[in-house]
C-alpha cells in the first residue's frame, strides 16, 4: 500500500465525492486483484500509520 491517503475514505468529507459509494470515488484502492480491503483492515492500516508516522514542522527559510 503506498499511502491510505489514496483510499475512497479520504473523501469522507469533501463534497461532492462524499455522497458517492467509497468504491466510486477518486483514490479508491483495492488488492491488485481488485478484491476491496475489509473495513478492519483499513481500521488496522490507519492505527499503523498513526502509531509509526512523525510530524513534519515545517518553517520559513
Amino acid at each position: 500500500m503506498a499511502s491510505l491517503c489514496h483510499h475512497g475514505m479520504y473523501c469522507d468529507e469533501w463534497p461532492p465525492f462524499d455522497a458517492l459509494p467509497v468504491e466510486e470515488r477518486p483514490f479508491h484502492m483495492t488488492y491488485g486483484d481488485g478484491e476491496a480491503f475489509s473495513d478492519q483492515e483499513v481500521d488496522y492500516f490507519v492505527q499503523v500509520f498513526d502509531n509509526h508516522s512523525l510530524p513534519i514542522f515545517w518553517k520559513a527559510g
